[in-house]
């Protein structure tokens, strides 16, 4: 199969925004494996296109997130959130291949870098 023909599968797996688990067993069923791992990596890159990643410190501070906002920022994509206890008072955005991050901690530490390299 071609590169363009496993993106035509891909995207036919879709039902609306979600994907359909009955074509896709049904699609990798008849596939080989060089084929398959083709799909695989197509069906990523449309989840990574459709959706965005918002990595936030903990749960508690999902209320204090405005919903609108990111969705006048991020029109038509699916939001995902994920905890990451490692984010001080901040919040981590990645959207395809590019990563927003802000945060408290790094905030500090570019400060500390500007000083260290004001007595240099």
């Amino acid at each position: 199969m071609t590169k363009k023909q496993i993106d035509q599968l891909a995207l036919a797996s879709y039902t609306g925004n979600s994907l359909n688990r009955r074509k896709v067993e049904k699609l990798t069923s008849l596939m080989l494996r060089k084929d398959l791992k083709m799909y695989i990596r197509a069906l990523k890159n449309w989840e990574r296109k459709h959706s965005i990643e918002i990595i936030i410190p903990d749960d508690k501070y999902k209320k204090d997130l405005s919903l609108t906002t990111i969705r006048q920022i991020f029109p038509k994509k699916e939001i995902k959130y994920s905890t990451d206890p490692t984010l001080v008072t901040g919040i981590r955005i990645v959207a395809e291949d590019m990563a927003y991050d802000f945060n408290l901690k790094d905030t500090l530490e570019d400060i500390v870098e500007h000083i260290r390299a004001q007595y240099d």
